[in-house]
């Protein structure tokens, strides 16, 4: 039986390949990622947008559900982090939840489809918000 060390190590491995993977990938793809529970494709989204900063298309990530995308992985907020998130990093842990909300608002004020965005976070927020008042969470 391999030890709990190289058990531990195949995680991370298969982590990295898919955050690899999505490296490169389209914002389609990296959403689709993030529907699909890929570790890392949280991750890959922020770099996209950071990269493309100033020029983010949010009229077409909406249109790939990015909202939708956002919330499920914020409704996980009752989770270790470090499984929803595909990282062990405290800083990753820290910026990543803070990086979904600001993004969920930015895409809703620069969409052209403002009242709908909203509409779609009004209604699927409420998971996130019980974990930030019943909870007290320290990162949400």
């Amino acid at each position: 039986m391999p030890s709990r060390k190289k058990l531990k190590d195949k995680g991370k491995g298969k982590q990295k390949r898919g955050m690899r993977q999505l490296a490169n990938a389209t914002p389609a793809e990296i959403i689709r990622g993030i529907h699909g529970g890929k570790p890392g494709a949280i991750r890959a989204l922020a770099g996209f947008v950071f990269r493309h900063e100033g020029s983010v298309p949010y009229d077409e990530l909406e249109h790939d559900g990015i909202t939708e995308a956002l919330l499920k992985i914020l409704q996980r907020c009752d989770e270790s982090l470090a499984s929803v998130f595909g990282s062990t990093s405290d800083r990753d842990m820290v910026l990543l939840p803070s990086f979904c909300l600001s993004t969920l608002v930015t895409g809703a004020t620069k969409s052209h489809n403002t009242e709908e965005v909203c509409s779609k976070i009004a209604d699927g927020i409420s998971p996130v918000i019980k974990c930030m008042v019943h909870e007290r969470r320290v990162f949400f």
